[in-house]
């Protein structure tokens, strides 16, 4: 049984009517498991003796003015099924089988567009569960048809689902459709959003309206962040049970996924691999240069041209029996591949925190992490991970997010690790000539994750006080404010100036 089938609905009375059409679904294999609602507890002793009961909610005794009773839940599933189930709890209003991973009810709530409905409704219960799907890291599915309905379905998100309306083949039996959720039970791979071609869309996130909604869903789900926090400063390795590595990416990866989540809710997501060159085609080049942005038309179709003429090749395998693609894997995979002998030569022991006198604090504060986040070009990639630089400068106007990622950096030095996911990067070579062709003839240039970045722009402030930054002379190239070129024109100097190319007149000593 690959896929869980899981209905629900809202029956308005479960008459002897509405119990066969159950029973008939079952029969077709509609579902494994239904949940009923508003059962009015019409019936009930007889349906307790049915092979399919499980159970129901309790009867506390209100009657309507007409002398029908009040609420009614009931579970009902088939043999296989129910030998699963190890427990179950109910309340008047609820039903629990022994794992929270689903929840499934009608919450007489619209939450608008973004789930195929017209109308958001009742404000306070959408953000009520808004603010519960974050909680208890669920996902709220949208109906694979676009209705009005007010039955919602939150599953785990370690699994996934499909939530629908079942077409009647009968008359309408309820003012409820009948929904059925069809879980996977198959090995779900677990979703990469830290190398991922699913990018968050920027093209609204300066709209002032998004930002303040972006900020209010972050303050929402403070209270969790702070907890994730609270257990990297305070943890305590006990007998090697969850070293610091681990813990590190625990926590690092909830904030993270907590910011997508947010980001993807609010600005929409596009897959890259999706996306098209938004360059003009020729049939519609002369036509476009009669609009009045004929100018910047023009010069940008130039320098795509340009581009083009000098760029024809694409790269192409060293060796014959070799694809490029495997070519250029195993190239950078040679080139950056540490030795076992400069491996064993890094390790360092971890067993402790950090508690010498190098002070983090002064080089991780709020202020700084600010500094380091608006003063990052917003024209720069995001590299393997979906958030941009633009989007950390939306949650820096968020004094909490500030501290948090402060606290979480101070956190990574003081256990001498940062998240694994930073170990990821994209590699993209760059020509060296305008004629190369093979992998080794192109620069690799990296682009590591972007809170790597920002960490490392503070971290930076420290190696510089130290001596570390103590580079050799002929080493312009990788010091502050040198060049390689001015290191040729010293070398000319040095070799041009000084004996026995230069002698002094007015000295008999050799200079050099």
């Amino acid at each position: 049984m690959p896929t869980l089938n899981i209905g629900f609905w809202n029956c308005n009375g479960l008459s002897h009517f509405k119990w066969e059409y159950v029973m008939k679904c079952f029969k077709n294999d509609t579902f494994d498991i239904i949940f009923l609602a508003e059962t009015w507890f019409v019936d009930e002793d007889n349906h307790k003796s049915h092979p399919y009961y499980i159970f129901s909610s309790k009867f506390d005794g209100s009657t309507r003015t007409n002398g029908r009773c009040k609420n009614g839940l009931m579970c009902l599933a088939k043999p296989y099924i129910k030998i699963h189930i190890s427990s179950v709890e109910s309340t008047t209003h609820t039903l629990s089988l022994c794992v929270f991973g689903i929840l499934l009810g009608d919450i007489n709530t619209y939450f608008g567009s973004g789930f195929g409905q017209k109308r958001i409704r009742p404000q306070d219960r959408v953000d009520l569960f808004n603010c519960f799907s974050h909680t208890y890291d669920m996902n709220h599915l949208r109906p694979e048809t676009d209705m009005d309905t007010l039955d919602h379905a939150y599953i785990s998100s370690n699994i996934s689902g499909t939530w629908d309306k079942l077409e009647f083949s009968d008359h309408i039996l309820s003012d409820h459709l009948l929904m059925t959720l069809a879980i996977n039970l198959t090995e779900i791979p677990e979703k990469d959003i830290f190398d991922s071609p699913e990018k968050i869309n920027l093209t609204s996130i300066n709209e002032p309206a998004i930002r303040y909604v972006m900020l209010a869903e972050y303050a929402n789900i403070s209270h969790l962040i702070d907890t994730a926090v609270y257990q990297i400063e305070n943890y305590v390795l006990v007998n090697c049970e969850v070293g610091y590595g681990p813990l590190i990416d625990c926590y690092y990866n909830f904030l993270v996924e907590k910011l997508f989540i947010i980001c993807s809710h609010n600005l929409g997501t596009y897959s890259i691999n999706d996306s098209r060159s938004s360059f003009t085609p020729d049939t519609s080049c002369l036509d476009v240069l009669d609009s009045p942005q004929a100018a910047s038309i023009a010069a940008r179709i130039f320098k795509k041209s340009q581009f083009k003429a000098k760029r024809n090749a694409f790269i192409q395998s060293r060796f014959p029996s070799v694809s490029a693609a495997d070519d250029v894997y195993s190239y950078y995979n040679d080139l950056y591949k540490p030795s076992t002998v400069e491996t064993e030569s890094y390790y360092v022991d971890h067993s402790d925190p950090i508690t010498n006198s190098i002070d983090f604090k002064q080089f991780f504060t709020p202020t700084l992490v600010r500094s380091a986040i608006l003063e990052y070009p917003s024209s720069k990639s995001s590299g393997p991970d979906p958030l941009h630089i633009s989007i950390f400068k939306v949650f820096v106007e968020s004094d909490h997010f500030l501290d948090t990622l402060t606290r979480m950096f101070i956190g990574f030095c003081r256990y001498g690790y940062t998240p694994s996911s930073w170990n990821v990067s994209h590699i993209h070579p760059i020509p060296k000539e305008p004629d190369s062709i093979t992998i080794n003839q192109f620069r690799p240039v990296s682009l590591t994750k972007t809170a790597r970045r920002i960490f490392e722009n503070c971290l930076i402030k420290y190696i510089e006080t130290t001596g570390l930054v103590l580079t050799h002379q002929s080493q312009s190239g990788f010091r502050k404010d040198q060049s390689t070129l001015e290191l040729l024109i010293a070398t000319n100097d040095i070799l041009f100036l000084n004996y026995p190319y230069c002698t002094n007149p007015g000295s008999s000593e050799k200079n050099g």
